[in-house]
Protein backbone atom coordinates (compact mmCIF):
# COMPACT_ATOMS: atom_id res chain seq x y z
CA UNK A 1 0.00 0.00 0.00
CA UNK A 2 2.31 2.69 -1.45
CA UNK A 3 0.04 5.21 -2.85
CA UNK A 4 -3.00 6.39 -1.87
CA UNK A 5 -4.64 4.40 -4.75
CA UNK A 6 -4.17 1.49 -2.64
CA UNK A 7 -3.74 -0.95 -5.98
CA UNK A 8 -0.36 -1.97 -4.41
CA UNK A 9 -1.80 -4.01 -1.27
CA UNK A 10 -1.40 -7.26 0.63
CA UNK A 11 -4.63 -9.28 1.05
CA UNK A 12 -4.94 -8.15 5.17
CA UNK A 13 -4.35 -3.90 3.97
CA UNK A 14 -6.94 -4.42 1.32
CA UNK A 15 -9.33 -5.98 3.76
CA UNK A 16 -8.79 -3.88 6.30
CA UNK A 17 -8.68 -0.71 3.73
CA UNK A 18 -12.08 -2.09 2.74
CA UNK A 19 -13.41 -1.86 6.29
CA UNK A 20 -12.07 1.87 6.54
CA UNK A 21 -13.51 3.22 3.95
CA UNK A 22 -16.89 1.80 4.25
CA UNK A 23 -17.10 2.60 7.48
CA UNK A 24 -15.67 5.93 7.61
CA UNK A 25 -15.52 7.73 4.39
CA UNK A 26 -12.03 9.06 4.92
CA UNK A 27 -12.00 13.26 3.26
CA UNK A 28 -8.24 13.53 3.58
CA UNK A 29 -5.38 10.41 3.52
CA UNK A 30 -1.75 11.83 4.27
CA UNK A 31 1.10 10.11 4.39
CA UNK A 32 2.41 9.76 7.53
CA UNK A 33 6.37 8.60 8.92
CA UNK A 34 7.06 9.60 12.27
CA UNK A 35 10.48 7.82 13.81
CA UNK A 36 11.30 9.07 17.71
CA UNK A 37 9.91 9.52 21.01
CA UNK A 38 6.84 8.15 22.02
CA UNK A 39 5.78 11.07 24.31
CA UNK A 40 6.31 13.67 21.50
CA UNK A 41 4.46 11.81 19.09
CA UNK A 42 0.73 12.83 17.92
CA UNK A 43 -0.32 9.46 18.63
CA UNK A 44 -1.34 10.18 22.18
CA UNK A 45 -3.97 13.33 21.68
CA UNK A 46 -7.73 11.82 20.52
CA UNK A 47 -9.17 13.89 18.01
CA UNK A 48 -12.89 12.96 16.90
CA UNK A 49 -12.01 13.07 13.38
CA UNK A 50 -8.74 11.63 13.27
CA UNK A 51 -7.70 8.27 12.92
CA UNK A 52 -4.45 6.40 11.83
CA UNK A 53 -4.08 3.44 9.49
CA UNK A 54 -0.69 2.02 10.62
CA UNK A 55 1.00 -0.66 8.26
CA UNK A 56 4.14 -0.71 10.04
CA UNK A 57 4.23 0.05 13.70
CA UNK A 58 7.30 -0.51 15.98
CA UNK A 59 8.07 0.05 19.65
CA UNK A 60 10.54 -0.20 22.25
CA UNK A 61 11.64 1.07 25.62
CA UNK A 62 15.20 2.09 26.81
CA UNK A 63 16.04 0.67 30.21
CA UNK A 64 14.71 -2.13 32.84
CA UNK A 65 11.74 -0.39 34.79
CA UNK A 66 9.38 -2.15 38.38
CA UNK A 67 6.63 -1.87 36.03
CA UNK A 68 4.85 -3.82 32.94
CA UNK A 69 5.18 -1.90 30.15
CA UNK A 70 2.28 -1.65 27.64
CA UNK A 71 0.98 0.20 24.51
CA UNK A 72 -3.03 1.28 25.23
CA UNK A 73 -4.80 1.50 21.60
CA UNK A 74 -8.03 3.27 21.35
CA UNK A 75 -10.67 3.32 18.60
CA UNK A 76 -12.10 6.39 16.23
CA UNK A 77 -14.34 7.20 19.74
CA UNK A 78 -11.66 6.97 21.88
CA UNK A 79 -12.85 3.70 23.24
CA UNK A 80 -9.93 1.13 24.56
CA UNK A 81 -9.74 -1.58 22.28
CA UNK A 82 -6.83 -3.72 23.15
CA UNK A 83 -3.60 -3.37 25.57
CA UNK A 84 -0.48 -4.54 24.02
CA UNK A 85 3.18 -5.34 25.79
CA UNK A 86 5.72 -7.48 25.71
CA UNK A 87 7.68 -7.51 28.75
CA UNK A 88 9.83 -10.30 30.71
CA UNK A 89 10.04 -10.14 34.47
CA UNK A 90 13.68 -10.91 36.29
CA UNK A 91 14.39 -10.30 39.69
CA UNK A 92 17.35 -8.58 41.42
CA UNK A 93 17.87 -9.03 44.97
CA UNK A 94 14.78 -7.31 46.60
CA UNK A 95 12.33 -6.93 43.99
CA UNK A 96 10.94 -7.99 40.28
CA UNK A 97 12.19 -5.52 37.62
CA UNK A 98 11.04 -5.66 33.97
CA UNK A 99 12.72 -5.18 30.61
CA UNK A 100 10.30 -4.09 27.89
CA UNK A 101 11.12 -5.99 24.76
CA UNK A 102 10.93 -4.59 21.07
CA UNK A 103 7.49 -5.67 19.10
CA UNK A 104 5.88 -4.96 15.83
CA UNK A 105 2.19 -4.55 14.66
CA UNK A 106 0.89 -4.52 11.32
CA UNK A 107 -2.39 -3.40 9.48
CA UNK A 108 -4.18 -1.82 12.11
CA UNK A 109 -6.09 0.97 13.17
CA UNK A 110 -6.64 3.38 15.85
CA UNK A 111 -7.80 6.78 17.32
CA UNK A 112 -4.87 7.22 20.24
CA UNK A 113 -2.36 5.25 21.79
CA UNK A 114 -1.27 5.28 25.27
CA UNK A 115 2.36 4.79 25.90
CA UNK A 116 3.62 3.04 29.43
CA UNK A 117 7.12 2.04 29.63
CA UNK A 118 7.89 2.19 25.72
CA UNK A 119 9.68 5.40 25.07
CA UNK A 120 10.33 4.79 21.26
CA UNK A 121 8.44 4.14 18.31
CA UNK A 122 8.28 4.05 14.59
CA UNK A 123 5.06 4.79 12.41
CA UNK A 124 4.65 4.42 8.76
CA UNK A 125 1.09 4.32 7.41
CA UNK A 126 -1.73 7.11 6.77
CA UNK A 127 -3.84 9.66 9.02
CA UNK A 128 -7.08 9.71 7.74
CA UNK A 129 -9.55 12.64 8.74
CA UNK A 130 -12.84 10.86 9.03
Amino acid sequence: MNTTSWKNTTPQQKNLWDYINASFHPTVIVPLYFQGIAATSEFATYVATKLYLALDFKIAGTADTAAISFVSVYDESNALVSVFGNSVAYWNTTNARYVHNFFVLNNFCFGKLIFSGYTNIMFNGYRLTI
